[in-house]
């Protein structure tokens, strides 16, 4: 099932309760989510049915043994992540893609 959230089509699981036209909210739980430099992304071809966002860093902020970043997605919406145990580190301008398994997606019903 995909679901349009602003112009983006996010994959998830088939709901029994959700039709088209239905009002959802989605959830990913943080640790499921992997962010990833524009030019380390997988072939197309590689890519699993997952969801893949592209985006650029807007911020970054270091918060114990966690790193915050706030990046901007195609359709220029902010979102905020919290990535623990990254060996790599963004900074503010990098292009990066956001991607987590389509089962990771939680709908939830209005």
């Amino acid at each position: 099932m995909e679901v349009d959230v602003d112009g983006l089509k996010i994959k998830t699981r088939l709901h029994p309760k959700v039709k088209v036209g239905t009002r959802v909210w989605l959830s990913i739980r943080p640790e499921k989510i992997e962010l990833t430099a524009d030019h380390l992304r997988r072939a197309p071809h590689e890519m699993t049915q997952g969801n893949d966002l592209p985006a650029t860093v807007k911020t970054r902020t270091f918060k114990g043994s966690s790193l915050n970043y706030e990046a901007i997605l195609s359709n220029q919406q902010l979102i905020n992540l919290v990535i623990s145990d990254e060996a790599t580190r963004y900074q503010p301008g990098d292009k990066v893609h956001i991607s987590w398994a389509t089962e990771d997606t939680i709908v939830l019903i209005d």
